[in-house]
């Protein structure tokens, strides 16, 4: 057998979906390239690793197949066709950036390791005024309403 994915994400096989998560999440933020800056080159090797184990392992038909028959028959597509996951199934790899940002959103600064929610997009409204009032300036008031959601939407 290859890869381990349970390895790289140290969680044992039979770790629900909250155990990869958690696991994921911790390695990914250990490993992330903005946050390694001095060691660069491994830290973005060992971040897709560690987010190719996670999108093996989150999917239930990838991580049935990785069980039953290891790495090489994932990427490959050749396993048997009643050992679960149906034929043809190709291992199709998401950008390591974004299931990242899928789970901690995007970095502002690339060193901060906090958490953003996504930016809503801007509000435009007209608004009149004369020609006086834009050269010499003035104030106005303007009552907006918006719904604002969280993470669970």
């Amino acid at each position: 057998m290859g890869v381990d994915y349970y390895n790289i994400l140290k969680v044992s096989r039979n770790a629900t979906e909250e155990d990869l998560k958690k696991a994921y999440k911790k390695m990914a933020m250990k490993w992330h390239p903005d946050k390694n800056a001095l060691n660069k080159k491994e830290a973005e090797a060992k971040f897709k690793q560690i987010s190719e184990a996670y999108d093996v392992l989150s999917d239930p038909k990838k991580r049935q197949i990785y069980d039953l028959y290891g790495e090489e028959a994932l990427k490959s597509g050749l396993y048997p066709p009643n050992g679960g996951g149906g034929r043809g199934f190709k291992f199709n790899s998401r950008d390591a950036e974004d299931i990242f940002e899928e789970l901690f959103g995007r970095f502002s600064g690339g060193g901060g390791g906090s958490r953003k929610l996504k930016k809503a997009a801007p509000l435009e409204n007209k608004l009149s005024c004369s020609l006086e009032e834009l050269y010499n300036g003035s104030k106005r008031k303007m009552k907006i309403s918006r719904t604002v959601l969280d993470d669970s939407g």
